[in-house]
Parts: C-alpha cells; sequence; structure tokens
C-alpha cells in the first residue's frame, strides 16, 4: 500500500501528539516526582470516560496533593483521547489563574499551548471554525464566561475541567472554623430533636450550649435570607472571593479580586467629586471604607 509524502508526515504528527501524557508522566518522574496518586486518579477517569460512559463527575484530593500537576496530565490524557476543546476553569482571582496557566505554559507535552479566553474574541468566524485541538483558561467571571460561550460556539468535542480550588493551604485558624462548622449540623439536630415546630418561620431556635436550648424568638426572628440554624456558621477568610470594582466619573478605573479584609491601594493620578463602587461574590459584605491614606481607615 502506498503512502503519500503529506499524508505520512501528517501521520507522523498525529502518533507523536498523541503521547502527551505518557512523555509528561515520564517528564515528571525523571524530576523525582512520585507520579503515583495521579496515574492512579487518571486510570479512574478513563474508567468513567470509557465504561461507564460518564458525563459528570468529580476528581478530590487534599490540598497541595499535587491537583494543578493532575490537572495538567489529565489535560494531556484527554487531548490524546482524541477531544478537541478543553475548558479549564478557575476561580474569579487573577493571581490564582495567573499561576495555574503558566503552570500549564510550561508544561512543555501539552500541545497545543493553552490561551486564555480573551484571545478568541474578536476572531473571525472561519478561524473559530478551523478543526483544531484548543486548551482555554477562563475565570469563573459572569462576563467572561458569557463571552466564551460565544466564541466557543464553533468548537466541538468539548470537556470542561472545573477547578473547585481550595483557594489556599488551610492555617490553624481557618481548620478551627471549619471545625466550627462542622459542628452546627450536630447542634441543628439537637435543637430540632427537643422542640417542637408548629408553622413558625426562622425559629424558633438556633443553638445549643451544653445541652441547654437557646431560644432565639419565633416568627421572622433571623435577618433575610438567613436563619437561625445557620446564624452559627463562621466566616472561612479567602474562601469566598469578591470582586472589587472602583469608578471615577463613571470610568471604571480599577478591578481586583479581594479574598480578605487586609486593605488594599486604588490607583493614583485623577481628581474628581464622583466617585462609585460595586463588588461582586458569594460572600457577606459588612461594610466598605475609603480612605485617603491607611491611617485614615484605621481611624475609622
Amino acid at each position: 500500500m502506498m503512502i503519500s509524502p503529506s499524508d505520512l508526515i501528517a501521520k507522523l504528527e498525529n502518533n507523536s501528539k498523541n503521547n502527551r501524557y505518557k512523555e509528561r508522566i515520564n517528564a515528571l518522574k525523571q524530576d523525582g516526582f512520585d507520579t503515583s496518586i495521579i496515574e492512579e486518579g487518571i486510570n479512574d477517569v478513563n474508567k468513567v470516560l470509557d465504561q461507564k460512559n460518564g458525563k459528570s463527575f468529580v476528581v478530590y484530593g487534599e490540598p497541595q496533593s499535587g491537583k494543578t500537576e493532575f490537572m495538567i496530565a489529565l489535560t494531556c490524557q484527554l487531548l490524546d483521547k482524541g477531544f478537541k476543546t478543553i475548558f479549564v476553569l478557575v476561580n474569579d482571582n487573577t493571581e490564582l489563574e495567573s499561576q495555574n496557566f503558566y503552570r500549564f505554559i510550561n508544561a512543555q507535552q501539552l500541545d497545543p499551548a493553552p490561551k486564555k479566553e480573551s484571545h478568541y474574541i474578536g476572531l473571525p468566524t472561519n478561524q473559530l471554525k478551523r478543526d483544531t485541538k484548543r486548551v482555554i483558561f477562563c475565570r469563573k467571571n459572569k462576563n467572561l464566561m458569557e463571552n466564551l460561550i460565544i466564541n466557543a460556539r464553533f468548537f466541538t468535542d468539548r470537556v470542561v475541567i472545573d477547578d473547585e480550588a481550595d483557594y489556599a493551604t488551610p492555617d490553624s485558624q481557618t481548620n478551627a472554623l471549619l471545625a466550627a462548622n462542622a459542628l452546627v449540623p450536630t447542634i441543628n439536630a439537637t435543637v430540632w430533636a427537643n422542640n417542637i415546630q408548629i408553622g413558625t418561620v426562622n425559629g424558633p431556635t438556633a443553638n445549643a450550649n451544653n445541652a441547654t436550648i437557646v431560644e432565639l424568638g419565633t416568627l421572622n426572628s433571623a435577618p433575610m435570607h438567613e436563619d437561625n440554624l445557620t446564624s452559627y456558621l463562621q466566616d472561612v477568610p479567602g474562601a469566598l472571593p469578591v470582586t472589587f470594582r472602583f469608578w471615577v466619573n463613571k470610568v471604571l478605573v480599577y478591578e481586583n479580586t479581594i479574598s480578605s479584609d487586609n486593605i488594599f491601594r486604588l490607583p493614583t493620578g485623577y481628581r474628581s467629586d464622583t466617585f462609585e463602587v460595586g463588588v461582586a461574590g458569594s460572600a457577606r459584605i459588612r461594610s466598605i471604607h475609603l480612605g485617603e491614606t491607611p491611617f485614615g481607615l484605621r481611624a475609622s
């Protein structure tokens, strides 16, 4: 059987590009990386995809267990299996996005190289319709994802890797808060078991303190969009990032993702009597303070 030179080159290129995962694992082993957890996880993913026809499932691991490296290997494997479009969704935090994106960029075995969603804005339709493989990074931001949905309408064989990041390795304070939150369901169960509930709204009980029931009122006694049973949950710093925007004379001059209540500096170089701020996210916002100096913020 005769084969043309162009077909032979195409076949060789295709074969070389279908060894991404194996080459990635070999490269990690050469660097002294224990790949056993990654390989075990990838095998489980293959079973779900091939044997169970899985469409939506979760891969989980402890913080600092190599999640990003696993996602890189998983992307290599998905491309090897013939998927053409891999979306990597990360939390709406520019710093975390940059960290993960450059980890992917530096993975030489990953071909094609990943691109951010902004790369596809304004591309002509004929380029968006190209039958090629793509790895696309996007923050879980409403506007960015809406644009990506429009620009990716022609992409085929799609897989979404949704990075539910741990935001950071929990420190002792965060662990204490998480431990306190874990007790709330048990306390709530004790409360409900020892109290008669007859047609009340948002109450009447919320907490059991040393097996003593604490009454917190009856009808509509809890804050709006909240109930007394969950009012004792503690906020975990950094777990609910907020997007902060700042306008001067109706012009957006600053946008950042905030993951703590630490003060941060706004840009300089403007004078105005009209300022506006906006926040978006799932965290509870108690107040927003602006000041000319950090001392002014402390004073407030």
